[in-house]
């Protein structure tokens, strides 16, 4: 594929005392789009091509899809060879393999967490619906066991261990991780007591790992954009904007703060910090590298990070420039070298996950400056091998005449995504397809192939 590429050395560590980029702050978008929003509705069925028109972006298969009654709190996971979803006052445990049923587990307005070998989910709703503190394990073959921990609002396995989240009104809100019998290794209360609190603070989702625990909060139903961690082992607070908030008269705590990242397929005891200001030799310790003006972290494994480089898309809205696409990038997680594509995107965001070395993430596609001040754009899933993407799924899109977007999630296991989308669960056909060699490059590696048998045979 004959993108533009360029390759950038990575910084020195002894530049770690050089003074620091330009600061990227925390961004929140607003208005009618989502992200400011930036995508568009393509007519036609075919293909999406790069910027310069050239090889398409394949369109991915679909292998199987069923139909799904709704659910209050809509989620999807996948266990051992399982993919289960809530569907109304129930967890529904459908085969991978075809989305055929196998089982079902009975849980008023389920609100569920999983560490990908069970899933634990506590009932939600009116207290006259809901049991309070009542958690329900389900193993994959649907055999469900019972805990109960007092002011429990989200729960997740670790392991043999639950990781509990709770606390309501004006009490504390806390974390907790219990061992089988109901030994508590630890309780961290992550929120204070507050008797004026004027706003519903709840825990809106529950992520675990054994690198973090990871929680957001809500108020009044709206999600918090950065998340709280905790050190699973410990319990104790990880830096994050949670913790620390960011302000003018605290930047350094700012630029030392942890950046979560949900594909993330490193060892727990990785000690490399993906944070606000650059990567770290740990959470404590001297700067590798900086990010980039522009640069954002979007996926990390045990030896690159997956960064994407957004346009000036406010400037083009206020007519200083073109409207640009988004670069994709690698960079060596120690060294920092990168090597980026410009893609046909206008940016990439999360909910990301790795399938193997496939990442998967959200592209937004928008024709043209036009496009984009009228609100019409289109969301993608998209597969990315490298800095580039190979398949991509729709999964809506937005005109000013349509402007809601429906909710959809996904989850992975190591061949294939799975995706809710409104009222229906479907499977994409396997891995993404490599679009194989660019026709360029295939031609000067033939021309220097048949070169070096020339020279070869003068010899």
């Amino acid at each position: 594929m004959t993108h533009d590429e360029f390759t950038i050395a990575g910084e020195d560590p002894a530049a770690a005392h050089a003074p620091p980029p330009p600061r990227r702050r925390p961004q929140t978008w607003s208005g009618p789009w989502p992200w400011a929003m930036v995508a568009v509705v393509l007519l036609g069925a075919g293909v999406v091509t790069s910027p310069q028109g050239e090889r398409p972006v394949l369109p991915a298969d679909v292998a199987w899809s069923v139909p799904l009654s709704g659910a209050a709190h809509p989620g999807v996971w996948v266990i051992d060879d399982i993919v289960a979803v809530s569907e109304g006052d129930e967890i529904v445990g459908r085969a991978v393999a075809d989305g055929d049923e196998r089982w079902r587990v009975g849980v008023r307005e389920p609100r569920c967490a999983s560490d990908g070998v069970r899933l634990a989910c506590v009932p939600s709703g009116p207290p006259s619906r809901a049991t309070d503190g009542v958690i329900t394990v389900i193993d994959a073959d649907g055999g469900a066991t019972m805990a109960e921990v007092e002011g429990a609002r989200l729960a997740s396995p670790l392991g043999e261990d639950l990781v509990v989240a709770g606390g309501t009104g004006d009490d504390e809100r806390w974390l907790t991780r219990i061992s089988p019998g109901d030994a508590q290794q630890w309780r961290t209360v992550v929120t204070p007591e507050s008797p004026s609190r004027s706003e519903q603070l709840s825990f809106d989702e529950l992520t675990v790992s054994g690198r973090s625990i990871a929680w957001w909060f809500a108020e009044d139903d709206v999600r918090w954009s950065e998340p709280g961690m905790l050190d699973p082992v410990t319990g104790e607070r990880l830096p994050t904007l949670t913790a620390a908030p960011y302000t003018s008269s605290l930047p350094l705590e700012f630029e030392r703060t942890l950046t979560y990242l949900e594909a993330d397929s490193r060892a727990p005891d990785s000690e490399v910090a993906v944070m606000t200001g650059g990567v770290a030799e740990s959470v404590e310790g001297a700067w590798l590298w900086r990010w980039d003006a522009s640069e954002e972290p979007i996926a990390v494994s045990s030896t690159e990070v997956t960064t994407a480089v957004l346009p000036d898309i406010v400037g083009a809205l206020e007519g200083e420039g073109a409207l640009g696409f988004a670069t994709l990038r690698t960079r060596a997680l120690i060294e920092g070298d990168a090597a980026g594509t410009v893609s046909d995107y206008r940016a990439f965001t999360c909910p990301c996950a790795w399938v193997d070395d496939t990442l998967v993430a959200h592209g937004y596609w928008v024709e043209d400056i036009d496009a984009l001040r009228q609100g019409r754009y289109r969301i993608d899933i998209v597969m990315i091998h490298g800095t580039e993407v190979v398949e991509r799924f729709e999964v809506e899109q937005v005109t000013a005449e349509n402007p809601r977007v429906r909710e959809w999630d996904i989850a992975t296991d190591d061949t294939t995504v799975y995706i809710r989308r409104g009222g229906q669960l479907l499977a994409l056909e396997g891995l993404p397809r490599s679009l194989g060699p660019d026709p360029v490059t295939e031609r000067q590696a033939e021309t220097a192939s048949s070169v070096s048998a020339t020279a070869c045979s003068s010899g």
